[in-house]
């Protein structure tokens, strides 16, 4: 029996903080055995604990310094690695992000952990708003601290991707980039990444000086689909014409217009023309004027 396991009731965000606060105090690579003594929630048996000790650095992406292999391994976290630049915090300051951070936390992740990042500790109280957790997330953060580019499949096709930021929206996590696959730039969803994601050698890009995260992903429900995005002709009659986003393709006399949209969402298409009622049309491609058609029937049955 090797674990401190009396803690083990503290969850999974308590024994990563523990973990990481444990490796950054070393001055030296420890072996595992004297890391699990050390660190409350690991399993007694030796192989076990290895087995949920390297589960732990690959779902928080911790960079690691290892030397040696099997039992004779030895780790530590380099804090030059780790902590982010000095942010040169007044004390207003620095309590008002440890109480932003105690007060909006990630599902299943302690907000010490990010505090540590920044040099401070102690986020305490109960939180006000939790947003989403996914698996991937400390992959995708760790490929953007490091500048790597991440594989992973999306939409039945397999991608390679330039992270350059990751961002919630509306309850949903997406990371933006390039992606390199498609020669473009993308947006993801998070949740609909197909498996695993797969990190690639280190500063394999630059994020360029355009690049916004607050801007990068667009405001209509039809622009955010795993789809690639088809264009969809659409007809605004004079009332909604001001509103029109896409390229006008034509202007009438009655001040109706025809718009091209970049649309990768059918159900986000749907949802939008809803709201248009009978002030929006669906002028081509025909296999979309016929789904939206199918549509509107299923509807107009339904309610009969």
């Amino acid at each position: 029996m090797i674990g401190n396991h009396g803690g083990m009731s503290g969850g999974k965000a308590e024994r990563l903080g523990s973990l990481v606060a444990t490796l950054l105090a070393y001055s030296q690579p420890r072996a595992l055995r004297e890391i699990v003594v050390t660190v409350e929630g690991y399993p007694p048996n030796y192989e076990a604990a290895r087995v949920q000790f390297d589960r732990d650095l690959r779902d928080e992406g911790i960079d690691i310094e290892m030397s040696g292999q099997g039992e004779d391994a030895r780790y530590r976290i380099d804090p030059a690695s780790y902590y982010l630049p000095d942010l040169d915090l007044t004390d207003d300051e620095a309590v008002a992000l440890n109480l932003a951070a105690s007060r909006v936390r990630l599902d299943g992740h302690d907000p010490d952990e990010a505090l540590l990042k920044l040099g401070m500790f102690g986020a305490e109280g109960p939180a006000l708003v939790a947003l989403p957790s996914d698996p991937r997330l400390s992959q995708l953060y760790a490929a953007l601290r490091q500048r790597a580019l991440v594989r992973f499949t999306y939409g039945e096709v397999e991608r390679d991707v330039e992270p350059w930021g990751v961002l919630c929206r509306d309850g949903f996590w997406y990371v933006a980039g390039l992606d390199r696959t498609r020669g473009d730039r993308r947006n993801f969803r998070v949740d609909r990444i197909e498996g695993d994601v797969r990190l690639g050698e280190r500063d394999a890009y630059a994020v360029p000086d355009d690049f916004v995260l607050s801007k990068a992903l667009p405001v209509e429900p039809y622009e955010l689909a795993p789809n690639d995005p088809v264009d969809v002709d659409v007809w605004l009659d004079a009332v909604m014409a001001p509103r029109a986003a896409g390229d006008v393709l034509e202007r009438n006399d009655d001040g109706s217009v025809v718009v091209r949209l970049r649309v990768a969402s059918m159900p986000g298409l749907r949802s939008w023309l809803f709201g248009m009622r009978d002030h929006a049309r669906v002028v081509a491609p025909a296999t979309v004027v016929d789904d939206v058609k199918a549509w509107l029937r299923s509807i107009v049955e339904a309610g009969a």
